[in-house]
């Protein structure tokens, strides 16, 4: 039953990286895809109808984590502290940038907003990474700077990259003309560099694997994924390139789920020991396992009711 609900877990933040990460790409890049206001509207038109849906998989995550597996819950909130406050703030101020740029019309508060919003995505990201990464290796022990060595900050430098090369597919998909090109042009030129990321985060984790033999449970399994994840990147590159930009989400897609299904492979004993007792998981089966199907009814049914590209008649929903 822990493996179950750790499979729930890891499915939720999984999905929240590809359904809410290319929003936290476009933030990131928003201005360098739309050097015009009317472009950056676009864009936020192009991800509005999905932001709302996409939030509420890390909030069926947040509930999933303190009801199955409490013990990990303290652990993080004890040793990444710091992290997690962060990660807070930033995710407030991301959600704040997206309402409130378009609340008056000077160019000075929008463009201030914008850059919030870009740094709030980013940051964002990055916290995930660390958190990602301290968890792959084994939670630190208390302490401000526990958390910042090799393999959670090569994972906080990989994951905001790997969300920006979604965003920006996203973005090329769900455009037309110049500005869904210029999307598709950026995304094609970050995929080899996000490749080249994930796969020096590949090698660190598994330097810390030989270092660290109790922290990984299994390093093969989770060794194909993420190498998976830089393969599907590499091949991105083609149809970016091109027009073809939707042949490429499902590839960019697997690079931003990747870190969260890494992790979950490769530390799932450690993780699973810390689950709830198993009739309290038993318990909440009735409760959560609905929840969670109404969940993925509800994106699907955003995803095929917004199925078609943003232009000029579009809501931007912000």
């Amino acid at each position: 039953m822990d493996v179950i609900w750790l499979t729930v877990l890891g499915f939720l933040l999984a999905g929240w990286f590809v359904l809410d990460g290319y929003t936290l790409g476009v933030g990131m890049l928003l201005r360098r895809l739309g050097p015009e206001a009317g472009e950056r509207r676009l864009l936020l038109a192009g991800v509005g109808p999905y932001f709302l849906a996409g939030e509420v998989w890390l909030v069926v995550f947040a509930g999933v984590l303190l009801a199955a597996f409490p013990e990990l819950e303290k652990e993080l909130f004890t040793s990444l502290r710091p992290v997690v406050v962060v990660l807070v703030v930033c995710w407030v101020l991301r959600s704040s940038a997206l309402w409130l740029r378009l609340r008056r019309d000077g160019a000075g508060w929008q463009r201030g907003w914008e850059r919030t919003l870009a740094g709030a995505s980013a940051g964002l990201a990055a916290c995930w990474g660390l958190l990602l990464g301290n968890v792959a290796q084994g939670l630190p022990g208390r302490g401000a700077f526990a958390a910042l060595t090799p393999l959670p900050l090569a994972c906080a430098l990989t994951l905001p990259v790997l969300l920006a090369v979604h965003g920006a597919t996203v973005g090329a998909a769900r455009t037309t003309g110049a500005l869904s090109l210029r999307a598709g042009a950026l995304a094609g030129r970050l995929a080899l560099p996000a490749a080249g990321l994930l796969g020096c985060t590949v090698l660190t984790g598994a330097l810390t694997a030989v270092l660290r033999e109790d922290a990984v449970s299994a390093p093969l399994p989770a060794l194909v994924c993420a190498l998976a994840a830089v393969a599907a990147l590499a091949w991105a590159r083609t149809p970016l390139a091109g027009t073809a930009h939707t042949a490429a989400l499902p590839a960019t897609a697997l690079a931003a789920a990747a870190p969260a299904l890494t992790v979950g492979i490769a530390a799932h004993d450690s993780l699973t020991a810390l689950a709830a007792p198993r009739d309290a998981l038993d318990s909440l089966a009735p409760a959560l396992l609905p929840a969670l199907a109404l969940v993925v009814a509800v994106q699907a049914g955003v995803l095929w009711l917004f199925r078609g590209r943003a232009d000029g008649r579009s809501t931007v929903f912000f």
